[in-house]
């Protein structure tokens, strides 16, 4: 058994703990959750505790907290805020090849159909080749069911937010502009002196 001055919910409490700004979670026992209660009017109907735990597709070993009030069934999480994109991505196909004689995976990509209400564009999302469209970037950073079977696949993108993306490109095209400038100022400052020497010798 174990001393706690925290609440129990069937058998589990959470632990406080300071938590430094802007370090991340490194075991289960670091991710942040919370006590719940639903009270209907001034009666508590249901107690739970939410984890902050990613909700991949096809995991049973995380759900929401579900409960029923009045015929009604609702459902809890807690998770990140969630933003929407300007457009919608459909996984088409999830493609893995594993190293040979092994289950480590050598390649994994994923083939997406980008919807923005134009015509659908088709692309590969995979390692050091993220899909850039508009001001977001998408990596590929995992897939599932994970880590034992196959199919039904799902992948998981982590969406970086980067409107400064192209400025790199630019720069280099910036940059070649000058340099093209600076040769063709040398190349004629060079025929020009040349030029001037043919006729001085003639």
């Amino acid at each position: 058994m174990v001393r706690t001055t925290m609440p129990v919910v069937d058998g589990v409490f959470l632990e406080p703990d300071k938590w430094p700004a802007g370090k991340q979670p490194e075991a289960d026992k670091e991710i942040a959750g919370c006590y719940v209660k639903v009270l209907v009017g001034s009666e508590v109907k249901h107690e739970a505790i939410l984890y902050g735990l990613p909700l991949m597709p096809f995991d049973g070993s995380r759900y929401p907290y579900t409960f029923q009030i009045d015929g009604t069934r609702y459902g809890l999480d807690l998770r990140h805020v969630v933003y929407d994109l300007p457009y919608r991505v459909r996984l088409d196909k999830f493609q893995k090849s594993d190293h040979p004689g092994t289950s480590m995976a050598r390649d994994f990509r994923s083939f997406v159909t980008v919807l923005d209400g134009q015509s659908p564009q088709q692309a590969q999302v995979f390692m050091n080749n993220p899909l850039r469209k508009g001001e977001y970037v998408l990596y590929q950073t995992s897939w599932g069911p994970q880590p034992m079977g196959g199919p039904p696949w799902y992948s998981v993108f982590e969406v970086s937010y980067n409107p400064s993306d192209a400025w790199p490109i630019l720069a280099c095209c910036v940059i070649a502009f000058g340099l093209l400038v600076h040769f063709v100022f040398k190349l004629f400052r060079f025929l020009e002196s040349s030029t001037r020497s043919s006729l001085n010798q003639s």
